[in-house]
């Protein structure tokens, strides 16, 4: 049975959760390998994914849950958008089903539209879904056992360094033009960087 995995309840904007900046880097990463199987994610910057969080409607949104989801079930064609809702309810209450995540109910059971959601639980059932990816995915898999150990196609996880006033910086975001940190200190408190 796989890692058990939780739920963000939070006041604190999106962006100052790790897993904001885990959604992106695990996008910023793969992004590239629509070579080897996976569905194509969007091309976007920080700012954006935290809009989309916040928004009614947000077709980046769409374009991420069709991606993520038909790269889970190991779909050839990519899912229409139309049909993800539904089928993305199926899966977490499967996961639900095996205890896979740590939820006591499918947070998609009580709104019609995954837009109707918080940008909190938006927010984590994207990690959910990237978490799942990386477990089923059998594109992601393929990617994985190919890439050298020294390619820059890895998802950091440690620390890149700390400053005079004890946050812990991360980076992430790959090598673009607008790359990102992350400084989380010693309330669990995280803030969004530009670099």
């Amino acid at each position: 049975m796989s890692e058990s995995i939780t739920t963000i309840q939070s006041s604190k904007p999106t962006h100052m959760h790790w897993e904001f900046a885990f959604v992106y880097d695990f996008v910023s990463v793969f992004r590239n390998y629509t070579d080897h199987g996976i569905h194509s994610f969007p091309d976007f910057q920080p700012e954006d994914l935290e809009q989309a969080l916040t928004m009614e409607t947000s077709e980046l949104l769409d374009d991420l849950l069709s991606s993520f989801l038909s790269n889970i079930l190991n779909r050839k064609k990519r899912l229409d958008n139309k049909h993800v809702f539904k089928e993305l309810s199926r899966l977490i209450n499967a996961k639900l089903q095996t205890f896979e995540i740590n939820v006591d109910h499918n947070p998609l059971s009580q709104v019609s539209s995954f837009n109707n959601l918080s940008a909190p639980v938006k927010l984590n059932i994207l990690h959910w879904m990237i978490e799942w990816q990386l477990q089923e995915s059998t594109s992601i898999h393929s990617i994985l056992d190919t890439s050298s150990k020294s390619s820059q196609m890895v998802l950091r996880t440690q620390p890149i360094g700390s400053d005079s006033e004890k946050r812990t910086y991360w980076h992430f975001g790959g090598k673009k033009k607008s790359e990102a940190a992350l400084s989380h200190n010693s309330q669990n408190i995280y803030n969004f960087i530009h670099t």
